[in-house]
This record gives C-alpha cells, structure tokens and sequence, in this order.
C-alpha cells in the first residue's frame, strides 16, 4: 500500500486527520486500485495556521498527498474524488505507486497538462503542489513559479472568472513570496471588496512587500476568524478553494 499502516495510524490519531484506504477506477485506462485517501479534516475553525496565500497548513505531506490519487497503469494523477468509485476490496486491488508527496503533485501538474485541465484547475493544482512542498518543509521555489504562470494566466484569459478578486489576491502574494515586490505591490492594488479580504490583511501584506520581505506570513487567529465569518455570511455554499478541500 502506499502508505504504511503505521503512518496511518499516526496521522490519524494526531490533530483529529484521518487517512485510510479506497480503491479506485482510473477514468482514463480503467485500472483498479488501491490508495491512501483523506477520511476525515478538521472543521476550520480560527485557531487554524491559515498563511497569508490563504492555503491551511498541514501538520504532515501525507495528507495533502492522499487529496490525489495516481493510477499504476497509465500514472494519471489528479484529485482523488475525480476518480471512479469501485466496490473491490482494498487489500485485493494493485496498489497505487508509492510516490514522495511533492514527486506525485509533480505527476498532477504533467497530467493538468496532458488531458486538458482547465486553466483554472491547472493554477489549483500547481499552487496545492506548492503547499504541498511547504507541508514538507521544503522551499518550493520552482513550483511556486508554475503557479504563478498558471494563476495569471487564469486571471487573464477566464471569462468570467469566480473569486477572481481574490485570485489576485493571492497571485499578488505568490509575487511576493517569490521576491518580486513591484509586481506584488502592483496586485495587491488591484484587490477589491468582492474579495472579501479583511482590509487589515491587505495593508500588511502591502507593507511586507514594499518592505522586501519574502517570507511566508502566518494569519493572526483573529484575521482567520474575519475571512472565516466574511466567507460563510457571503456565500454558504462557496468552497475555500486554497484551503485543503476545506468547506
């Protein structure tokens, strides 16, 4: 299996995640398997790490891992509730290759490209691969890159684009991680109301940039507690896009 049930375990029994074990059919070659997936999440709540690119800090890869699913017969990588349900059991089915947590958002990112993702879910699949690398205490530098090509690139050729106000939000904070301050400073001024972006939040990181300051910047709780209640008054329904699948 690609995750050891020891890891299982440990990731389950920390911080109320909990990863387990479903099998699959590939939409594109029909294979069967079997693969981590995500069971349970915390309810966001304000006590969250939330940063200021509006992602949720995971307390392991893993977990952010098991969000996608990568077949072992064509390697087809993309969210794992995009894949067909099937009724085998787990320990019956091919196992899913075991690959490193940023490696398989790598194979996510080819396959964005090779069957024709949007260039929307092209930009999400990119920046969860960031995250993803961040979960891993690793830089991300060169993903962060990708993600920042395909977010613009969303921004600028979708019509009618959902959120786009905090779209550029967060392209504006890509920017800025990525030390290109002008740029940054340059979206942040774009972000308006529909964004629905405590104002408080957008100042700071318009100062952060104009400082020269590149850092990942962690949300105070009580910011994550004013895009939290902005967010629910203006739209139950809507998903928090950035934030672990979190609803």
């Amino acid at each position: 299996m690609e995750l050891a049930n020891n890891t299982l375990e440990s990731i389950s029994s920390s911080d109320s995640y909990k990863l387990g074990e479903v099998t699959l059919m590939c939409p594109k070659c029909y294979q069967i398997f079997a693969t981590a997936c995500v069971e349970e999440i915390p309810v966001l709540n304000p006590l969250a790490r939330i940063e200021a690119d509006l992602h949720r800090v995971l307390p392991d890869a893993l977990i952010r891992a098991a969000m996608i699913a990568t077949c072992p017969g064509c390697t087809y990588t993309w969210w794992t509730e995009s894949f067909i349900p099937d009724n085998t059991i787990p320990l019956l089915a091919v196992d899913a290759p075991a690959i490193e947590p940023v490696k398989k958002f790598g194979h996510a990112i080819l396959s964005s490209r090779m069957y024709g993702a949007t260039e929307l879910e092209k930009a999400h699949i990119a920046l969860n691969a960031y995250y993803c690398a961040r979960d891993s205490f690793q830089s991300g530098e060169k993903i962060l890159q990708i993600a920042k090509d395909e977010l613009k690139n969303a921004i600028e050729t979708v019509t009618n684009l959902k959120n786009k106000s905090r779209h550029i939000y967060i392209l504006a904070e890509i920017y800025r991680l990525s030390g290109e301050y002008h740029e940054a400073v340059k979206y942040f001024y774009q972000v308006d109301r529909s964004a629905l972006l405590p104002q408080d939040l957008l100042d700071h990181q318009i100062r952060q940039a104009k400082l020269g300051n590149s850092k990942p910047v962690t949300i105070p709780h009580h910011i994550v507690k004013q895009i939290y209640d902005l967010r629910i008054s203006a739209d139950r329904a809507a998903r928090f896009l950035f934030m672990s699948a979190v609803a």
